[in-house]
């Protein structure tokens, strides 16, 4: 039996970046099992080229779903930040079940467009992962730690709090079903309790968490690949404005890269 196995592309814009990803993702997935899933959870919609398959993140969507469509921010130290105050930033797993919606599949690759493969590591990357059938592939995968920022907050839900990394990740369908089921759940507490918006999952500790506890296979894909290819991937706040030839040679998962300012 063969699997089928569609990538998504998160965004909330069509620009440079996201047709970047678009273009380089195409020569390793056909164009059309890669979805474009645009954020337009506050009543905007996106235009993009033609022919290219567009899923819309929706507020009517997410409501009829039964789950949390407001958000209104972090703490007071990320007031700065408007993007931190809106509920596509904070639950990048919405854009896995408008996609498992709109399309019948058995994996769902999930990226964001700020995440570059080397030429040599595209390759590589596909080939590898395709014969793996674990229910979930992530980065960074592990039981957090007391200093993660968002542990207290899923914390309020779960004893055991794992956390993950979510640029880019792949969920099985039995995963995205897991997923959804724990959203709607606490979404329903919120409403029933009037929680206050600072205890809201983010999607790495939502996932993470609720992988472990339905008992399904998670693969954390720094065990896939020689060390040094995770070398140059931030999970802080380094920001890759351009990448020199010797690094794109070599085979390397860059993020977040935000393309060159001169181009």
């Amino acid at each position: 039996m063969i699997n089928k196995t569609v990538l998504g592309i998160r965004t909330h814009k069509w620009d440079a970046n996201v047709s970047r990803a678009f273009e380089e993702l195409s020569a390793y997935f056909s164009p059309e099992d890669i979805y474009v899933i645009c954020d337009e959870l506050a009543g905007q919609s996106l235009m993009l080229p033609q022919g290219i398959n567009k899923i819309s993140l929706s507020r009517e969507f997410v409501e009829n779903s039964g789950l949390k469509s407001s958000y209104k921010g972090l703490d007071q130290e990320d007031w700065y930040n408007p993007a931190k105050h809106k509920p596509g930033w904070l639950c990048g797993d919405y854009f896995y079940y408008a996609f498992q919606q709109a399309v019948d599949a058995d994996f769902y690759w999930l990226f964001e467009a700020d995440v570059y493969l080397t030429p040599s590591m595209r390759k590589v990357f596909f080939e590898r992962l395709d014969s793996l059938k674990s229910d979930a592939l992530l980065s960074y995968f592990a039981p957090a730690n007391e200093s993660w920022y968002w542990k207290p907050k899923m914390e309020y839900f779960e004893d055991k709090v794992y956390k993950t990394y979510f640029p880019f990740s792949r969920l099985s369908a039995k995963a995205v079903a897991c997923c959804l089921a724990e959203r709607r759940r606490i979404s329903q507490r919120f409403r029933e309790e009037k929680l206050d918006d600072v205890y809201y999952p983010n999607d790495e500790s939502l996932v993470a968490t609720t992988l472990a506890k339905y008992g399904l296979d998670v693969v954390d894909l720094r065990a896939c690949f020689e060390a040094d290819v995770f070398q140059h991937f931030s999970i802080k706040s380094t920001v890759f404005t351009s990448i020199d030839d010797e690094l794109d040679k070599e085979c390397h998962i860059i993020h977040p890269y935000i393309g060159d300012k001169n181009s």
